[in-house]
């Protein structure tokens, strides 16, 4: 299948990261993330800087509350940090994150949600905002919603971060909550998917057998899509050795890598 030139609307269309996302990014530490929320609402307040301590067991160390934010609706949320002792994957530790989070909501009862980062020595973090759920106007401590983002500085998959965190409006805990929405996020892949689907039908060269089955050139860019998708799938969950999907590796295994040699 040759591809011809990829239409502009469907052209990457990334937009500039704010330095202070891209700092979080690269280090993350107590400062950084206090200029991250510095910069993204007027209504981050350093407060009352405290150590929660009391909090550290063997998973976690240097718990700490950075400060908070005010929001136009009246809301708050507290902005705390801590380190993860070991290396921190994508699905490391999640549920202990989760309940860490819960304890410190409940102990410090004035915030009905919290922004939480979890990072380790190599600077990969969670981000997590964690809300408490409401019955009408009574507040329910058992019940909490958690939205996170992993992010690895030394990975080239942290697209989603910096989009989402680039346009959350941070003046509304509502805002804030939109910006973690996983739902949005799968809807824009997969309008974003769609359109090259229909691209790729339209603009591909096939073999000439594939036009010889009814609905074979869709069939075909199909079967293209759910092996790359499958192929990513195996990259991210590590089921792949990395140098796979290298292309200097690779070049040692294959006998060509012409586009057109397929």
């Amino acid at each position: 299948m040759e591809n011809n030139e990829r239409p502009e609307t469907l052209a990457l269309r990334e937009p500039l990261t704010p330095p202070e996302t891209e700092a979080l990014i690269k280090e993350i530490s107590p400062e950084t993330l206090k200029a991250f929320l510095r910069s993204k609402t007027s209504g981050f307040s350093l407060g009352a800087e405290y150590d929660l301590a009391h909090f550290n067991d063997d998973k976690f160390s240097n718990f700490w509350k950075i400060g908070e934010i005010s929001f136009e609706d009246g809301e708050k949320a507290v902005a705390v940090i801590a380190k993860v002792k070991d290396v921190l994957t994508e699905r490391a530790c999640r549920k202990a994150q989760y309940d860490k989070a819960k304890k410190i909501l409940k102990e410090l009862d004035r915030y009905p949600a919290g922004l939480f980062v979890f990072c380790d020595a190599d600077n990969n973090f969670r981000f997590s905002l964690v809300c408490e759920q409401t019955i009408g106007v009574k507040r329910k401590f058992e019940n909490f919603r958690r939205f996170t983002f992993y992010v690895n500085p030394e990975e080239n998959t942290n697209k989603t971060f910096r989009l989402q965190m680039g346009k959350t409006d941070f003046s509304t805990l509502a805002g804030v909550k939109e910006g973690f929405s996983v739902d949005k996020v799968t809807k824009a892949f997969f309008e974003e998917l769609s359109h090259w689907y229909f691209w790729a039908v339209k603009s591909s060269v096939f073999a000439e057998d594939v036009g010889k089955d009814k609905n074979g050139e869709n069939i075909a860019v199909i079967r293209m899509i759910t092996r790359l998708i499958f192929i990513w799938f195996m990259k991210q969950k590590k089921l792949a050795p990395d140098y796979l999907f290298k292309e200097a590796e690779v070049k040692g295994i294959l006998l060509d890598l012409a586009p057109e040699s397929s």
